[in-house]
């Protein structure tokens, strides 16, 4: 090796030496990024997705023990120490079972010894209780539309049959009720459902026809989610995310593309409205939010800070930045947990605002007093530590990402009625992203729109603990014949 480098002067061998070192250097900085991301890799597969931190030994509070004596050892003499111990009882922090709901049907079923009881008196009885559940029940309402004649002017009059959701249809609100909820609540695709009439009922669909019931529901609710887009918009605070689906094309090159559902979510009525996308850029927000008034809370995604409108106010998602922080414990462990501990911190100044149920003012105050002084001395913490660490780490990028988006970060501090993360429009997609373990596809863009409007109303719901059975079950016996002025009163959460 070294007769190889003999040729050489000693500037080229210093400079050939350099040369060297950068490469190996380049090549050590891959590897740690490669190993950075298996292991972020081998965490989503097989670590916790919880962001849960423990408690340092120096944030526990004192435990406080009664009725024991403090243990005293004097030089000359021992005392012994005695205590109190109450046995805890069996299972004593068991919580039990929880109490079968009164509404729901009893059956009274009585048991009596077998044999002979002649001669014998009751002298007791034993209560038990017992879920069960019976198949679903399908019926056929039978319309009998009688015709009457007045004897003295010979005019007709006729039984008038209710109006349905789909005109000379023959699924009534209660069976078109059923099929939504179960594919756009409970996530049962229509081709299980078809099993479902099959086994139960005996009864033979078609797919194109359950299919058809449901577009034709679809469009009867059309009127009811543009309220609830004008109602999202009448809001000065909302939640905005994006969840990518992917949607079978029938026209064009790609049979399958990724769509994106925009998620409106509204933390002060706890209402949502989802918008079908084919795309991901700014354009998609700016179309919903073009004339929004007020505070609109994100992710870093750099689309939202491109739509143009001067009256909105940007805040960001401390729970995003938390997050790259537990990416980056593989990384620098020190600089990681301090972040996550502080962070800590203003999440327990938020469980307790909400544990005393403060008003916004009062909450503005608490954050004030105790939040503002820990998230200053993080900045500080911030400023004098990023220099420490390279760009390209994944502790140097969460670092950086803190400090480039630190003004909307804090900015929940100007306003009690807004909130420190935006996890609330999180658990609202939920309900989409359980949708796509149980279909492959949106089988068009048309039905894209289609789980967006569903996801909207199925959403509100949920946040507002609305049964969605009932809802769609009325809301689709009034619509036909609903006033268009004062629809909105079928809004699930105006009540």
């Amino acid at each position: 090796m070294i007769k190889a480098y003999q040729n050489y002067s000693s500037v080229e061998f210093i400079a050939l030496l350099s040369e060297k070192e950068t490469l190996l250097s380049e090549k050590e900085n891959r590897i740690s990024k490669l190993e950075e991301r298996i292991a972020w890799f081998e965490r989503q597969v097989f670590g916790k997705k919880s962001e849960k931190f423990p408690v340092t030994p120096e944030e526990q509070l004192p435990l406080a023990f009664d009725n024991v004596e403090t243990i005293v050892e004097l030089p000359s003499e021992k005392i012994t120490v005695t205590y109190k111990r109450e046995k805890k009882k069996k299972n004593e922090n068991h919580p039990g079972r929880h109490a079968i709901p009164a509404h729901i049907e009893r059956v009274v079923i009585e048991i009596h010894p077998e044999g002979d009881l002649s001669g014998m008196e009751c002298i007791g009885k034993r209560e038990r209780e017992v879920l069960e559940r019976i198949p679903g029940k399908f019926i056929v309402n039978h319309y009998v539309l009688y015709t009457y004649k007045k004897i003295e002017t010979g005019a007709i009059v006729e039984g008038k049959l209710p109006s349905l959701p789909i005109e000379k249809g023959i699924p009534g609100a209660g069976i078109l009720a059923f099929i939504l909820v179960n594919k756009f609540f409970y996530h049962l695709p229509l081709h299980r459902q078809l099993e479902i009439f099959k086994n139960e009922a005996g009864m033979i669909i078609k797919a194109s026809t359950i299919s058809g019931w449901v577009g034709q529901c679809c469009k009867l609710l059309l009127l009811l989610y543009d309220k609830l887009l004008k109602h999202i918009l009448s809001q000065s605070y909302l939640m905005v995310d994006e969840t990518p689906i992917k949607v079978l094309m029938k026209t064009g090159n790609k049979t399958i593309i990724l769509g994106y559902l925009w998620a409106y979510y509204s933390p002060l009525t706890k209402s949502v409205f989802f918008d079908y996308r084919s795309g991901r850029g700014a354009e998609n927000p700016s179309r919903i939010l073009k004339n929004f008034k007020g505070h609109i809370q994100t992710d870093g995604y750099s689309a939202y800070k491109s739509i143009v409108n001067p009256d909105i106010i940007f805040l960001n998602c401390m729970a995003h930045a938390r997050r790259k922080f537990i990416d980056a414990k593989d990384n620098n462990a020190g600089l990681a947990n301090y972040f996550i501990i502080e962070v800590q911190k203003l999440y327990r100044i938020e469980k307790q605002a909400g544990k005393l149920d403060l008003s916004y003012d009062d909450r503005f105050t608490l954050r004030k007093k105790r939040s503002e002084p820990v998230l200053s001395g993080l900045k500080k913490w911030l400023d004098e530590n990023v220099a420490q660490t390279t760009p390209s780490s994944l502790i140097g990028k969460a670092m950086r990402y803190a400090l480039n988006h630190w003004a909307g970060l804090t900015k929940y501090l100007t306003d009690g009625r807004l909130e420190i993360d935006n996890n609330a429009v999180e658990r609202a997609i939920r309900l989409v992203a359980m949708g796509r373990k149980n279909y492959m596809f949106a089988g068009s863009e048309e039905g894209a729109k289609w789980l967006a409007m569903m996801y909207s109303f199925y959403g509100t719901c949920k946040a507002q603990g609305v049964e969605p059975f009932e809802w769609t079950k009325t809301t689709l016996e009034k619509m036909p014949d609903y006033d268009p002025k004062l629809i909105d009163e079928l809004l699930p959460f105006l009540k």
